[in-house]
């Protein structure tokens, strides 16, 4: 949960974690500090595995993903091949013109599908739901969106309503990953709204933490 205690946020962060291991604490040194404060380390209450661990969890394939972006203040017209558009690593398909499906983020190991149900219009009222799916081992996060057309001006609001859906595999992480813990649960307090002047070309848009 790298975002809960995010004050002004300006995107949703998802650091996905591969094969996650705990530290063990014996024969390991561990020291932490965040903005020059020193953060005392919990240990688990009970052995992992016959080993005693901190509850710090470390892993060799790790991807953040700074979604919806708050950043750019211009919207962009571009033009789509073949229903799809390519901007770096980020593939935008869409159903029709101006109606966005889906968002592929193309990582060296594994994609991060970004799905909308029905297609994100920006040309219309519209209400659905979207999907973030990393690999499908990692579980999924799920929310709801609105568009609202008024004259020269779009509104478009995300929520992640219903948080982080994780597949635990262990006793542990069933323990650790319930649908009430932290690190399920508190990506459903961020909403971002955006404000599009189609005339002008303008973007307003902020996240909102309201953990």
């Amino acid at each position: 949960p790298v975002g809960y205690g995010s004050k002004n946020p300006n995107y949703l962060p998802l650091f996905f974690m591969y094969d996650f291991d705990f530290i063990k604490s014996i024969k390991t040194k561990i020291n932490c500090s965040i903005d020059n404060n020193k953060i005392s380390i919990d240990k688990f209450p009970f052995p992992m595995n016959m080993q005693f661990r901190y509850f710090v969890r470390y892993s060799n394939q790790c991807e953040l993903i700074e979604f919806a972006n708050t950043d750019s203040k211009d919207l962009t017209e571009v033009n789509i091949d073949n229903n799809s558009y390519m901007d770096g690593n980020i593939e935008y398909i869409f159903e029709e013109s101006n109606s966005l499906e889906k968002i592929i983020v193309h990582l060296e190991n594994e994609n991060i599908n970004i799905n909308f149900i029905p297609s994100l219009n920006m040309n219309k009222n519209i209400t659905g739901c979207f999907k973030i799916l990393p690999n499908p081992k990692m579980g999924h996060l799920d929310g709801i969106y609105n568009v609202t057309k008024e004259a020269e001006k779009t509104i478009i609001k995300l929520s992640i309503t219903d948080g982080w859906r994780p597949v635990p595999t262990s006793f542990i992480s069933k323990l650790i990953l319930n649908k009430n813990s932290i690190f399920c649960k508190w990506s459903k307090k961020y909403e971002f709204i955006a404000e599009i002047n189609t005339t002008k070309k303008l973007v307003k848009s902020k996240w909102k933490n309201n953990n």
